[in-house]
């Protein structure tokens, strides 16, 4: 995965979080689809680049 999905990842889990804590619903909704897009991104893309060294 590249920094930039692990980076989206840390800080949709910090407003994950800080929307459970604070009892903020739209935090911990925007956190959790933001740890959702970011470890599918992420692992699609690690997906892609092993199909393509599969196929050399």
């Amino acid at each position: 995965m590249s920094k930039t999905w692990l980076v989206l990842a840390t800080l949709s889990t910090g407003l994950y979080f800080y929307g459970k804590l604070n009892y903020d619903e739209s935090f911990t909704f925007i956190g959790a689809v933001g740890i959702v897009g970011a470890l599918t991104c992420g692992l699609t893309g690690l997906i892609i680049k092993a199909l393509r060294n599969v196929t050399r």
